[in-house]
């Protein structure tokens, strides 16, 4: 499980890279927004990637159930989350990811499943 969780990361910062990549930096605004990732409770997030301006920041074996970054608005932001159910059941795990600025939601990547896997680009 923890193999399928490194290659989806994988494919998602790879992806992420090439969204980033084809976008100018006047698609980021100036004014300033925060980046939340929550999950169900029956999952938790393992690896955080934030890509801003360039620069990678990774966050592994994180296990918790939410995590929160602001970032200025004055670069290209790509964050990709995976995280997976923790339950032996059946049961489908939740992951949100969410751009709020001014206290709205302004775009959102969810994913269900076992293995859960969410990326935003701003």
């Amino acid at each position: 499980m923890l193999k399928k969780i490194k290659v989806a990361l994988i494919c998602a910062v790879v992806a992420m890279g090439a969204s980033s990549c084809s976008s100018d930096d006047s698609s980021s605004s100036d004014s300033g927004y925060e980046i939340v990732a929550k999950t169900s409770d029956n999952a938790v997030i393992h690896n955080i990637v934030v890509v801003e301006g360039g620069s990678t920041e990774s966050i592994a074996d994180l296990g918790k159930k939410e995590w929160s970054k602001s970032f200025s608005g004055k670069k290209v932001v790509a964050v990709s989350v995976t995280g997976s159910t923790i339950d032996g059941e059946d049961k489908k795990g939740l992951l949100m990811l969410e751009i709020i600025k001014d206290g709205k939601v302004i775009e959102t990547s969810k994913s269900e499943g076992d293995i859960l896997v969410a990326s935003v680009t701003k």
